[in-house]
């Protein structure tokens, strides 16, 4: 019991409120960013090739761009936010060093290990993507390269042919 109730549990209600309204949005800005770096794996997952040269130029700048945003998702910043969090509520390892009161409240001793998940799936996930972004820039290096032979072997036909039309016709003067 709380010590409103003759009890020793320590129990500070406005503390719980501020705890649980960072844990809240520590997790909706988590599962938002989740849901960007997934959004993100099913654009580089696209099987999708430009049918031109034009095009693959245009896809190679749009891939070099979603590369960025896999490098700069800031999942820096919410690992700091997770750490300070975790020292609130005594359940990160500097808190537990210091004789902080490691975990006491029955809430917080279940979001630890959700928040550590969390920021587990992020590095994962932004890693997944590293991998993939390199996979598909090697495609759309290879799908460029082959557009630009066949559009070189589309000039040297084209010209072979009025080759032998010009030279056709001036056999037949």
């Amino acid at each position: 019991l709380t010590a409103e109730l003759d009890g020793t549990l320590p129990y500070d209600n406005e503390e719980w409120i501020q705890i649980r309204l960072l844990l809240e949005e520590f997790t909706w800005k988590a599962m938002d960013l989740l849901g960007k770096l997934n959004q993100l794996r099913e654009l580089l997952t696209s099987i999708e090739l430009p049918d031109d040269l034009g095009g693959a130029k245009l896809m190679i700048e749009d891939h070099n761009t979603v590369r960025h945003k896999v490098v700069k998702a800031p999942i820096e910043d919410l690992e700091t936010e997770a750490q300070v969090i975790l020292e609130r509520i005594g359940c990160s390892a500097q808190s537990k060093n210091s004789g902080a009161t490691a975990c006491s409240n029955a809430d917080f001793l279940k979001a630890a290990p959700q928040i550590t998940q969390l920021l587990d799936n992020l590095q994962a996930s932004r890693q997944h993507l590293q991998q993939l972004w390199h996979t598909r820039k090697m495609k759309l290096e290879q799908c460029f390269q082959q557009r630009l032979f066949e559009q070189d072997v589309e000039k040297v036909t084209r010209t072979i042919i009025i080759r032998r039309n010009t030279g056709h016709k001036e056999t037949n003067k």
